[in-house]
């Protein structure tokens, strides 16, 4: 991951289509506490969809050493882009998704506010501030195995040679 985001604006940026109740709720749980940019249509109407916006995430996340990225709905098996498009713009993600989550990325890698229901999320508010908390990122790859689609190619296979 790096350091490059301890030496950034201690900014989040949120990039959302809708505020749905999750969303909605860290949303204002981090307002409190921290300059939160929002970008997408649920903060600027005038954007239709994502390929009328006027901003590039990377451009985003260059100004920013948080993303608050959580999902929409907490499903095992049901994440998305919103980890590793900060991730590898040098921005943490912070995201909430259930505890699965550890089987298809590093959970050193990211914040997910699941770990912090128990004490109302107010304990990532602080941890946030402490940069002993957020070194612990900075030599945390996102996958601890290399990915692979072999398994996907062999299903596909096995379906086309019955054909």
């Amino acid at each position: 991951f790096g350091s490059a985001f301890l030496n950034k604006k201690q900014d989040i940026s949120f990039i959302s289509t809708k505020l749905k109740a999750q969303k909605f709720f860290f949303y204002n749980l981090f307002k409190n506490c921290f300059n939160i940019n929002g970008f997408g249509p649920a903060f600027e109407n005038s954007i239709k969809d994502h390929n009328s916006s006027n901003f590039l995430k990377k451009n985003i996340f260059q100004n920013h050493a948080f993303d608050l990225c959580p999902q929409n709905s907490m499903y095992p098996g049901y994440y998305d882009e919103r980890i590793i498009d900060p991730f590898y713009n040098s921005t943490l993600p912070i995201t909430w998704a259930d505890e699965n989550i550890k089987l298809d990325f590093n959970p050193l890698a990211f914040i997910n506010l699941q770990k912090y229901t128990n004490s109302n999320f107010l304990e990532i508010l602080d941890l946030l501030k402490d940069m002993t908390f957020l070194k612990s990122f900075t030599n945390q790859p996102l996958f601890l195995e290399r990915p692979s689609l072999e398994e996907e190619f062999n299903s596909v296979s096995k379906i086309l040679n019955k054909l």
